[in-house]
């Protein structure tokens, strides 16, 4: 988390990968009258979008990645991120 950001609370999640090594959620914070939602990967900021909130979220089996669900523009896409950054 950068100095001085505000994670109001936990938006999905948490989740944990399958070798317990590693944990995820969605945090969602005010910025300027908006709202961003920040996917924290291991307590970091590993992505942030705004206006969709994950919907749904989970590890590969090899603990390697993140996969969440969001909605842009009215269209479900499916996002991942590796844990290694």
């Amino acid at each position: 988390m950068r100095s001085g950001d505000d994670h109001v609370f936990i938006d999905c999640g948490p989740v944990f990968s399958p070798d317990s090594k590693h944990n995820a959620y969605t945090a969602r914070r005010y910025v300027g009258g908006d709202t961003e939602y920040v996917l924290i990967l291991d307590g970091k900021e590993a992505d942030v979008f705004k206006n969709s909130g994950a919907w749904s979220m989970s590890f590969t089996p090899d603990s390697r990645r993140v996969v969440y669900g969001l909605e842009i523009d009215k269209r479900h896409i499916m996002r991942e991120k590796s844990v290694d950054g």
